[in-house]
């Protein structure tokens, strides 16, 4: 299995924290690594902080 992001291969199938995401036919999936999928999830959590300032009357 190898990282979307990132690249990395998983060498040890007990590592923990990888995340697979299946399509909706479940006929192709994509890996993250521990690493890269805290990236997304921060930066997706930075941008709706952001997006939330855009929506203040203030």
């Amino acid at each position: 299995m190898r990282c979307v992001e990132c690249g990395r291969q998983r060498k040890d199938s007990a590592e923990r924290g990888w995340v697979t995401v299946l399509s909706p036919s479940a006929a192709q999936r994509i890996h993250y690594c521990c690493g890269c999928i805290e990236n997304l999830v921060h930066r997706a959590s930075t941008a709706d902080q952001v997006d939330d300032y855009a929506d203040d009357d203030g």
